[in-house]
């Protein structure tokens, strides 16, 4: 028969090359296996390795086998195959497919590893079978290599294969990852306790130990979660120079999940991590909407993916749909445009119909759904079949997903509507979330806007009061000076109701100036920035006593500085809350001798200072009105303030982060409290108060 006779393989262009479908499986031969096809078969294999075909007898023999007989390969061709592999007997007989042959230094014992070679239609018209050497006498016959024939038999092989090398997975044919739903970067590269559980890896490494093929049945992991049962054949050889084990895995029906199940569930996990990563990637609605449409694509292997924003079929309209696409099904120029539209009779009954189904509605785009014509807003979109769902997030509108696909194989499986229901849910969750992103994003829009206008408000008020302070104490002063100079030039020292006149009105301009100087401190508290650190508060009230010292002689008053301790806040402002609630009970003291006692006290990470006189007091009601600003209460013995040395001690212990108060009781003096945050590292004061107590 000459050559041209044989066509081997799937394809029909290539009568050349050998192109086998299985190894341990059916061979596809277009006639009987006999010819120069045949022989450049088995020639290509680098172990000892024969064709039998239907009559029994040898067509083909390689080098291999000729050279281990000692028998030119040609006059073994006609030979009966029992004559040449002689059967085993007694226990050795028992150990599986052996065989004994003859060879110039004796007798051989041999495994065989036989497949069938079939017809296109099916029908078997041989075998080919290969010839491995068992170990003999304690000699060790070292593993074969793998030549690139070997490879191509595995990797068309119709049962799962893998070539695992120094505990990581090197090669997995294409029947082993399309039962897992595997791509060949999931495997090739990996470790292999990916793939085989702990008492299938101790197989390996006792098969990587003997020439002899070991037969099992064990599991084989499934990446998304669970195992499908195998018998397998484990083989030692050569793959790349290193040595390796061959698995060739019979998946077995009645254990394990069925192949489809198996795929569903890889299909969702990738689905899963694809729409995960467009979350990290997209976080507004287009931006989300954009990377799961294209995820979508490629896991249900569609031409276009639709998303409707606002899916509502009791509403008057409905927007354009954000869409993705492969190359050459882009679109109509005007379905996505960015419009709102009057939603139709048509329209709104396919929405309705998609809204109120239990989960994704497939058909073709000619039948419509379940009696719902597909609406003629679509037809320009050239769909042969449409996949659809609602979707609900959490937060935001409900949504409208749809699919398409344009070509001839259009329909879709049961497996891909259970896949869209599944990933439904996590498309909620993603959309949801993005929804109330955008709604905490604009929220902080405005928040950023109302803190840069008052940042803007604050600017200007420090700008206004400074140049309305300078404005205003100019003719304040020339008031005075002018009275001032009248009293001296003009006015009769006799005449006592005009020097009196004349006094009042130069009193009332300094104390304008006085207030002036006051709102102007008031409002650059709330505007300065802060130097916020350490302040040893018995330092600054030292400071404060030096500063103040005159009034206190003139009052006659006592100063009891107590303990205090180093706070965290600012020294300048401190100092100043300090100096206002000493001067207080200085211009509002009683009829006794004045006494001023200065404590503090911790209370976890804040300290509570306290200021106690035994003035004149004020009323119980009145201790929350002292605080706001222009109040003055006089107590009788002093004259009035301001009525912003208070309201400043408030302002600042508040922007320091603490708070104050006042208790008092008429004639009875009073108290004030004010707390503060500790500085780092003060746990307790700088001394006890009855060892650190000074009079001033």
């Amino acid at each position: 028969m000459d050559a041209g006779d044989l066509k081997v393989g799937r394809s029909d262009r290539d009568a050349t090359r050998p192109e086998i479908h299985a190894c341990h499986g059916p061979v596809g031969l277009a006639t009987r296996p006999s010819g120069s096809i045949a022989q450049h078969l088995v020639d290509s294999l680098a172990v000892p390795a024969l064709i039998k075909g239907p009559d029994g007898r040898i067509s083909a023999a390689n080098y291999a086998l000729g050279a281990l007989l000692g028998i030119c390969r040609t006059d073994l061709r006609g030979r009966a195959v029992d004559d040449v592999l002689k059967p085993s007997t007694g226990v050795e007989a028992k150990r599986g497919p052996e065989r004994v042959i003859d060879t110039p230094d004796g007798p051989l014992r041999v495994t065989l590893a036989t497949d069938t070679l079939t017809h296109p239609d099916g029908a078997a018209v041989g075998t080919i079978t290969q010839l491995r050497p068992l170990p003999q006498d304690g000699i060790v016959v070292p593993p074969q290599p793998l030549t690139d024939l070997d490879v191509a038999l595995l990797a068309r092989h119709e049962d799962g294969v893998a070539i695992l090398a120094d505990g990581r997975i090197e090669f997995a044919n294409a029947a082993l990852r399309a039962t897992l739903g595997c791509e060949p970067a999931d495997l090739e590269g990996k470790p292999a306790s990916l793939l085989l559980p702990p008492h299938a890896l101790a197989l390996v490494e006792q098969a990587s130990r003997q020439s002899v093929p070991l037969q099992s049945e064990h599991d084989v992991l499934y990446a998304g979660g669970g195992s499908v049962r195998v018998r397998s054949v484990l083989s030692s050889c050569l793959w790349r120079e290193r040595p390796s084990v061959v698995l060739i895995a019979h998946f077995l029906a009645d254990r394990g999940l069925p192949r489809v199940t198996q795929r569903r569930y890889t299909r969702l996990r990738r689905a899963m991590d694809a729409l995960s990563e467009a979350a990290s990637r997209g976080h507004t609605f287009e931006g989300l909407g954009a990377a799961s449409l294209d995820a979508l694509i490629e896991t249900f292997d569609c031409d276009r993916a639709l998303l409707y924003a606002h899916c509502d079929p009791d509403g008057s309209t409905y927007s354009a749909p954000l869409c993705r696409y492969r190359e050459g099904h882009p679109p109509p120029p005007m379905a996505t445009e960015s419009e709102i539209r009057p939603l139709s009779g048509p329209m709104r009954d396919y929405m309705r119909r998609i809204v109120e189904s239990e989960g994704p509605v497939a058909s073709l785009a000619s039948e419509g759904f379940g009696g719902v014509p597909y609406p003629p807003e679509a037809a320009a979109w050239s769909v042969r079949s449409h996949l659809a769902c609602a979707l609900r997030p959490p937060h935001g509108p409900p949504c409208l997903l749809a699919l398409h696909r344009c070509g001839d194989e259009g329909r879709w499986s049961s497996e891909d509507i259970d896949l869209l229901r599944d990933l439904s849910h996590r498309l909620e969750d993603l959309l949801g979330a993005c929804y109330l992103l955008e709604e905490v994003r604009g929220s902080e829009e405005l928040l950023h806007q109302a803190v840069a206008d008052l940042e803007r408000s604050n600017a200007d008020l420090e700008s206004f009061a400074y140049l309305a302070s300078h404005d205003l104490k100019e003719p304040l002063r020339a008031v005075a000076n002018s009275v001032q100079l009248l009293l001296r030039r003009f006015i009769d020292p006799s005449n006592a109701e005009a020097t009196r006149l004349a006094h009042h009105a130069v009193s009332g301009a300094f104390r304008m100036t006085e207030l002036v100087d006051g709102l102007l401190e008031y409002s650059r508290v709330g505007t300065q920035p802060l130097a916020i650190g350490p302040v040893d508060l018995a330092a600054a009230l030292q400071g404060v006593l030096l500063d103040l010292g005159p009034m206190v002689e003139e009052a006659e008053a006592l100063v009891v500085p107590g303990s205090l301790p180093v706070v965290r806040g600012e020294e300048r402002m401190l100092r100043q809350v300090l100096q206002n609630l000493l001067s207080n009970a200085l211009k509002f003291r009683g009829s006794a001798p004045l006494v001023v006692r200065f404590s503090a006290m911790r209370s976890g990470p804040m300290w509570t200072i306290t200021v106690q006189d035994n003035g004149a007091g004020f009323a119980p009601q009145d201790a929350r009105r002292i605080f706001n600003v222009f109040e003055t209460l006089n107590g009788g013995g002093g004259s009035l303030g301001t009525g912003l040395g208070l309201a400043l001690c408030k302002r600042i212990i508040q922007r320091l982060g603490g708070s104050i108060w006042a208790e008092g009781e008429r004639r009875a003096g009073a108290t004030f409290h004010f707390t503060l945050p500790s500085a780092d590292g003060e746990a307790e004061p700088p001394g006890s108060a009855e060892g650190r107590e000074g009079l001033y």
